[in-house]
């Protein structure tokens, strides 16, 4: 109806619309009607730079706000919060401290919300250290703050310190909520602190908190990690409510971790049922048939795939280099400087080889020859980024990469003997935590 009497190209009106589609997560519809009105006000440019962060396209928001930038647009806070949410989303750390420094030069930075967006956008580019010199200057914390700094914490596996701020948050009179204590479990569960998780389902119950799926999701995962796989699928079977999807795909991930095909194929039928059309399950099945090199079982599963029109979701890095930001698939060959990415990471390959690095060829899911299944490990999304960034920064430059999966093993081996050779410090932060190598070795001491 809009549309048909042409209210859509009123600016009130179009905003609107560009905000409803943006909440409903039609990105294309808001896209397109925002691009249609011909006055674009602030809040119009905050809308749709808000739509995209808030749906996880950092990188599409960024570029949005830049387009405004350009064009003259005032900013206001609303609009820099969604900004840095984007940078928080894509590491891009530059242009954070660029609109930190605005936020500053606009005294801006001393709104509680605004402050709060800072520490995430902080601790989500590898920069705790960042975060934590914002957050101490904060006044008046609320909750959101709070869990701000608490999950930035235990996502790079400083669980003493996270322990120690939710104390603080205490004794200071804010309770934490549900949001605080799932990013501790969550941290406890990749980093193997078993009775630390155990202590915080303790403190939720004292807290009056009943554990949500994704508290149960975490202890599952912990237990199952530690090859208590008996114990996982107990909590699994006893959980106050019907084990959703999460639950046994993380189940099945234990499962395959630990090579238990019995109980995987289980744990898998379960997921099948629950979202036939969902990639994960199949592609954890596909490598733990493959780890045991049952090649006719991974065939079946990408039968099974084909049949129910599944597609694998692609892994992809993204690095920031001279404010810009650069996104890689696995064996792109479409970046501007492909030749010589592709020959700088054939020498780091030789380089680290010579190191001691030897390929783990068992997580390549079809059955070529050795060589292939090499070459398929060395151009993951991961070191194409990695290497970019190498040539085109500065010796001794941090790195930072962010994989929208968790990194697999092979490149975590990669990456200690890059960060020696190259004398970096590499950070990546995956599905799972960061990672932070430096001098061949890894902050997630190979816990992840």
């Amino acid at each position: 109806m809009v549309e048909k009497v042409g209210l859509e190209a009123e600016t009130v009106v179009g905003t609107s619309l560009v905000n409803m589609y943006g909440r409903c997560h039609s990105l294309g519809n808001a896209r397109l009607v925002f691009e249609r009105i011909p006055c674009k006000d602030a809040i119009t440019w905050n809308a749709i730079v808000t739509a995209y962060a808030q749906d996880g396209y950092g990188k599409e928001a960024l570029e949005i706000f830049q387009r405004m930038q350009q064009e003259g647009v005032k900013t206001g806070s609303a609009t820099f919060i969604s900004v840095l949410e984007a940078c928080a989303s894509t590491s891009a750390l530059a242009l954070g401290r660029v609109i930190h420094q605005n936020l500053v030069a606009n005294g801006l930075d001393r709104e509680l919300i605004v402050a709060t967006a800072l520490v995430n956008m902080y601790a989500k580019c590898g920069k705790l250290v960042e975060a934590r010199e914002v957050f101490d200057q904060m006044e008046g914390m609320d909750v959101v703050a709070w869990t701000a700094i608490v999950a930035g914490s235990a996502q790079h596996g400083h669980i003493e310190e996270s322990k120690d701020l939710m104390r603080r948050m205490e004794l200071e009179g804010i309770k934490p909520n549900n949001v605080t204590f799932l990013s501790l479990v969550f941290a406890c569960s990749h980093s193997g602190y078993l009775d630390e998780a155990r202590d915080c389902f303790i403190a939720m119950a004292d807290h009056g908190f009943f554990p949500l799926p994704e508290h149960f999701r975490c202890v599952i995962d912990l237990l199952g990690r530690g090859g208590r796989l008996e114990e996982a699928q107990e909590v699994i079977d006893t959980m106050p409510f019907e084990p959703g999807l999460t639950a046994w795909l993380t189940m099945l991930s234990a499962c395959r971790l630990q090579k238990d095909v019995l109980r995987a194929e289980i744990a898998a039928e379960k997921c099948y049922e629950i979202e036939p059309t969902r990639p994960s399950a199949y592609l954890l099945m596909s490598n733990l048939y493959a780890a045991l090199e049952r090649w006719d079982d991974v065939k079946k599963v990408r039968r099974l795939m084909e049949r129910r029109g599944v597609k694998k979701e692609p892994g992809l890095s993204c690095i920031e280099v001279k404010n810009r930001l650069h996104e890689f698939g696995a064996a792109n060959k479409s970046h501007p400087q492909k030749d010589l990415i592709y020959e700088e990471l054939r020498k780091l390959t030789l380089e680290i080889k010579e190191a001691g690095y030897v390929p783990d060829t068992s997580l390549v899911l079809h059955n070529v020859d050795e060589e292939t299944k090499q070459a398929t490990l060395f151009h993951h999304s991961e070191r194409l980024a990695v290497v970019y960034g190498l040539i085109n920064t500065p010796p001794g430059t941090s790195l930072c990469v962010v994989n929208n999966l968790r990194m697999c093993s092979d490149c975590h081996t990669a990456f200690k003997y890059i960060s020696t050779i190259s004398n970096r410090e590499i950070v990546v932060r995956d599905a799972n935590r960061f990672h932070t190598f430096a001098t061949g070795g890894c902050s997630c001491k190979d816990y992840w």
